[in-house]
């Protein structure tokens, strides 16, 4: 009697966690654009309370599924979006933002009227410009996945590249442009001579990044932990303005 009492007593007891305990290497797996504004700007928040969490990042090389199922990689950022995620894996979604155009400063395509006008670039004006693409792992697909377009690509394409962090380079010397997430294109337009145009939501997705793992990590308090802080974070931070989010789904509608 005693030892069942005193499981009872164990059912009701409240587990105790602190993240100064985290003394453990996390691994991400992800782009380099996720590692640079999706991990880097909550990392400070991190580390400040578990001092003694490492974290190791592996790049996203088409099998994110197969390595959160077996193990090896804990958390990730981002899947293949025109495919639903398996039962087993949970994501959450960290903001919602936006693909916008970047091109070098000096690029033609700034003298273009409707941009001149403040009018969101689309199809038909970006068409005449080649196109330097971000082609994202195959996920068991047979193709690589653009992550910005809606629909096929009305442009040449002159380079196809899985490094977001090689743009600037490729577009210095060219009339290229690419389309990069809001958030990335800011970043490095703050230290290189490039400019950013707003971009038509009929023509060019959004971009809505998420943290995801596998379902049996939600007895992991310290990946519990971890992916509760990144998400809170994003919600005290969230990089792109509610309103114009919301002009933008107006719009799109």
């Amino acid at each position: 009697m005693r030892r069942a009492l005193e499981a009872l007593e164990g059912i009701f007891a409240e587990e105790r966690f602190s993240p100064l305990e985290i003394d453990r290497t996390i691994i991400f797996e992800m782009v380099d654009n996720a590692a640079a504004v999706l991990l880097a700007p909550a990392l400070p928040a991190l580390t400040e309370r578990a001092p003694k969490l490492k974290i190791r990042i592996r790049p996203a090389a088409g099998l994110t599924l197969e390595n959160l199922w077996d193990g090896t990689t804990n958390l990730a950022f981002g899947f293949d979006i025109d495919r639903e995620l398996p039962g087993d894996i949970q994501s959450a979604t960290l903001f919602k933002s936006r693909h916008v155009a970047v091109m070098r400063r000096g690029h033609p395509l700034l003298n273009h009227p409707s941009v001149k006008a403040g009018i969101p670039v689309g199809a038909k004006v970006l068409a005449p410009y080649p196109y330097i693409s971000i082609s994202m792992p195959q996920w068991r697909s047979l193709r690589n996945i653009d992550l910005a377009w809606r629909a096929e690509n009305p442009s040449p394409v002159r380079i196809e590249t899985p490094y977001f962090l090689s743009m600037p380079y490729l577009l210095a010397q060219s009339d290229a442009y690419a389309l990069l997430p809001r958030e990335g294109a800011e970043l490095l337009s703050s230290h290189l001579p490039l400019a950013i145009l707003e971009t038509d939501p009929a023509d060019i997705r959004g971009w809505n990044p998420q943290i995801i793992w596998h379902r049996r990590n939600n007895a992991d308090f310290a990946l519990q932990w971890v992916r509760s802080e990144i998400c809170l974070w994003f919600k005290k931070h969230p990089p792109m303005n509610p309103e114009m989010m919301l002009e933008d789904e107006n719009r799109h509608r």
